[in-house]
């Protein structure tokens, strides 16, 4: 298994923008809330403001490369 771990601004926040999470995969903002949608990230709502967790991500990348692997 594949393993994707985030450097540089992105590193060591438990909780991701959006607009992170769009960077981070190189996904667009819609793919993103779809995600989300499908339970494949996972939502944290603080307030008004919707975070996705870095877990979720990390997960998303790691199945995508295993997939690319193949």
């Amino acid at each position: 298994m594949s393993e994707y771990t985030f450097s540089g601004p992105l590193g060591g926040r438990e909780l991701l923008t959006i607009a992170q999470a769009q960077l981070a995969t190189g996904l667009g903002k819609t793919s993103i809330f779809e995600l989300i949608k499908s339970g494949r990230l996972e939502r944290v709502r603080i307030l008004s403001t919707t975070r996705v967790t870095r877990r979720s991500v990390e997960r998303l990348i790691a199945a995508g490369l295993e997939t690319a692997e193949l």
